[in-house]
């Protein structure tokens, strides 16, 4: 289950698995493309298998 959003100068996202109960928080104050190329960054380091760092890299 996960959520996220953005506009100009911010970029969010927030996950959980259900399952185990773990969950993953990123709030970003930075103008896009910059925030969205450090999302992409922070998920990979944080959770390489996370569902939403294909998505945040194909941006």
């Amino acid at each position: 289950m996960g959520h996220g959003g953005s506009d100009w100068a911010e970029d969010t996202l927030a996950y959980l698995d259900q399952p185990s109960g773990d969950g993953l928080i990123i709030l970003l104050n930075a103008p896009n493309p910059r925030g969205t190329r450090a999302m992409a960054d922070l998920i990979a380091l944080l959770d390489p298998d996370s569902p939403y760092l294909p998505r945040y890299r194909a941006r």
